[in-house]
């Protein structure tokens, strides 16, 4: 079952990441206490238990050729032993299902691994996005920090760009 997260999910929430993604706990206070509401994050649950979440987030894509807002869906994440069950894949959809109803036009998402570039691909996000390479290590830093917008610079494909990200358009 999908739904949105509550603050008294937070526990959960933080083992969660601390399994996939290794977050440490200094890193999860600060997003928790700056970044987390019970409307950007979405969570699954199965027998009453939360073993999934994925988390969307205002952001903006700045190009060479505009700038426009996106809904950036971040720490997509389900424990392992509820892999490959399609339940990402679940929280996926509700998400596209919820980002259609509040009007956006666009989402996008940093895989963590390279690997995953292809599963996203089949849930429809084909459009590359290239930041600098210099650029790259500063990414993780905008989710955690609230003061900053998320804003991503994206350049065109070439010798100093990185592959980073995925776009889908609603």
């Amino acid at each position: 079952m999908e739904r949105f997260a509550t603050y008294s999910d937070i526990p959960a929430l933080r083992h969660i990441r601390k399994i996939c993604f290794g977050d440490d706990d200094a890193y999860l206070d600060r997003y928790f206490s700056t970044r987390f509401t019970e409307h950007n994050t979405l969570v699954y649950l199965v027998d009453n238990a939360l073993i999934a979440s994925l988390t969307i987030l205002d952001a903006e894509v700045i190009s060479p050729e505009r700038t426009f807002s996106v809904a950036y869906i971040y720490a997509v994440a389900t424990l392992p032993e509820f892999r490959k069950k399609g339940i990402a894949e679940a929280l996926s959809h509700h998400a596209d299902k919820v980002l259609q109803e509040r009007g956006e036009k666009a989402s996008m998402l940093v895989p963590s691994s390279a690997a995953l570039f292809d599963y996203y691909a089949k849930l429809g996000y084909s459009t590359k996005l290239f930041v600098e390479r210099q650029a790259y290590d500063e990414l993780r830093d905008l989710a955690e920090n609230a003061d900053r917008k998320l804003t991503f610079r994206v350049v065109k494909e070439g010798p100093d760009a990185i592959l980073f990200g995925l776009m889908k358009y609603y």
